[in-house]
């Protein structure tokens, strides 16, 4: 009678007491146990807690139990805390209960062990499909590409189908439709080049999934746009025979309005003969200088043309005209005519005297000269000349025509 007495004592020497639990989760989530383990006897107890051994087997579908501390040292008649974790699989069946155990073993003393049953419930996801965004970049330079993934995971134990992912910001916006397998994790690869000209500052993205009509995640990142002073130059230069043509262009590639100048060293002729398509900001004795601004994707460009083709023109008319003049003064043969009005009648018929002077202009004789001098037909001559009768006189509808043939002039 003594030893079973003994037996019933032992049995209850220790007890678990549930503080509170949270047993209602999620597949591949973790149902949670406080619990307090008390010596009830009266010496010191060395306890280990451990869990269900069966847990974690294929067939299982609870993956882990998890007990923390495992080995408790209690006093007669102390108490301790125990918490004890549960891991549902991310493939367990939702709306179902699930339920597993732990063993309190005294060590010290044989035959005390006590047993504690624990339960979860696998509940339906509050959300069908987990997004999150990974590889994403705080700063961006513009010009170049801005890349990140959006990773998808199907927490549903069956295929989805139709599930759109939105992607936008105020400078890009994509949108992609895809279907998700049972429980699996997929990552979808964005990729939005940049251009140089977007406006420096801070930008935000906003990532949406929806399943169906039902939205499933929304996520909102910043990110920076980098300032881009990029500014290219080119300058063609085209020499040719008395002309030079310059044309100077310059284009903001970056995303900010930029301050530029241009200076042109001339000499001084040089600038009497320069034509520019812009006028410039300001000259001086060194030459031409302009300033101007540009905003982002602006091109400036200045034309300069240093042209003293007609000064030459104007040089060579002059020559031209100069010699001209030389071979009238200094030909072989030079003809003066005079015409003198002697009288007026009342009837109104004037007497008119024409002089005819021949001059020999060169340093030798020269010989068989015509010398034909054409009158209108209202003027009559009068038979009597002067110093040398014609040769020939020709009356036609047009007027008369005095010919002299002179055989030889000194």
């Amino acid at each position: 009678m003594i030893i079973l007495l003994i037996g019933v004592v032992g049995a209850s020497e220790i007890t678990f007491y549930e503080l509170d639990s949270t047993t209602i989760v999620e597949p591949g989530e973790i149902g949670e146990y406080n619990l307090r383990l008390s010596n009830l006897g009266n010496q010191e107890l060395t306890i280990q807690v451990k869990g269900d051994p069966y847990v974690g087997l294929p067939s299982s579908y609870i993956e882990y139990v998890m007990v923390d501390p495992d080995v408790i040292v209690l006093g007669a008649h102390e108490s301790g805390e125990v918490n004890v974790k549960i891991k549902v699989k991310e493939n367990a069946i939702t709306q179902k209960r699930y339920k597993t155990y732990i063993t309190a073993t005294v060590l010290n003393v044989e035959g005390i062990e006590e047993k504690y049953n624990l339960q979860v419930f696998a509940k339906e996801p509050e959300k069908k499909i987990s997004m999150y965004i990974k590889d994403f970049p705080e700063s961006i330079e513009p010009g170049k590409d801005f890349a990140f993934v959006v990773s998808l995971d199907n927490n549903m134990p069956e295929t989805l189908s139709n599930v759109n992912v939105y992607v936008s910001s105020s400078i890009f916006e994509d949108h992609n439709t895809i279907q998700l397998f049972e429980s699996q994790e997929r990552e979808l690869e964005f990729n939005f080049p940049i251009d140089s000209t977007t406006e420096p500052g801070n930008y935000e993205l906003s990532v949406r999934v929806f399943y169906g009509e039902e939205l499933q995640g929304n996520e909102e990142q910043e990110f920076i746009i980098d300032l881009n002073m990029d500014v290219s130059e080119s300058v063609e230069d085209v020499s040719n025979f008395l002309y030079r043509d310059i044309t100077v262009t310059k284009e903001n590639n970056g995303n900010y309005i930029v301050g530029e100048n241009y200076d042109l060293e001339l000499g001084i002729i040089e600038k009497w003969f320069t034509r520019y398509s812009i006028r410039p900001t300001y000259k001086d004795d060194f030459g031409s200088h302009w300033s101007f601004n540009l905003e982002p994707g602006e091109e400036y460009t200045i034309n300069i043309k240093i042209d003293y083709r007609p000064l030459v023109i104007a040089l060579i008319v002059i020559v031209v005209f100069i010699l001209l003049m030389w071979y009238w003064m200094s030909k072989g043969v030079i003809i003066k005519k005079e015409v003198f009005k002697l009288k007026q009648t009342s009837e109104g018929i004037s007497d008119f005297k024409i002089l005819l002077h021949i001059k020999n202009n060169t340093n030798k004789t020269v010989k068989n000269i015509m010398l034909i001098e054409m009158l209108p037909r209202v003027i009559n001559p009068l038979p009597k000349v002067g110093t040398l009768k014609p040769n020939n006189v020709q009356r036609g509808e047009k007027g008369v025509r005095m010919i002299w043939r002179i055989p030889e002039l000194v």
